[in-house]
């Protein structure tokens, strides 16, 4: 049987969720983070923030209201060049970036869940 109590006792509560938001610019346009309900984007773009030929830079920490609760890696959109670079963020909230090989110029969108 239906019980439409617990039907809109279970809709209040998901509203509530996604109505919760935040946003904070950790790290000029090298990092942003946003949330919404439990969603957090976090992204980042530089034309001028190096990366040294491979090795792990560390680029900044995120507030703790936007942290991974597993380790996450994802590739990074390199412009004008053919290296490959990848984000890689910590639930410590620790946000670096590797390159194989030394570049500035890049862009990143990491969705957390």
């Amino acid at each position: 049987m239906f019980d439409l109590k617990k039907w809109i006792a279970k809709a209040s509560e998901t509203l509530q969720a996604l109505a919760y938001t935040n946003s904070q610019t950790v790290y000029g346009d090298y990092c942003k983070v946003e949330r919404v309900g439990r969603i957090v984007n976090v992204v980042g773009q530089s034309s001028d923030w190096s990366i040294p030929q491979r090795q792990y830079r560390s680029l900044t920490t995120l507030p703790t209201w936007a942290r991974p609760t597993n380790t996450i890696v994802a590739t990074v959109e390199a412009y004008g060049g053919q290296n490959f670079i990848s984000v890689m963020i910590t639930p410590n909230g620790l946000v670096q970036l590797y390159s194989t090989g030394a570049t500035s110029y890049w862009r990143y969108n990491v969705c957390l869940l």
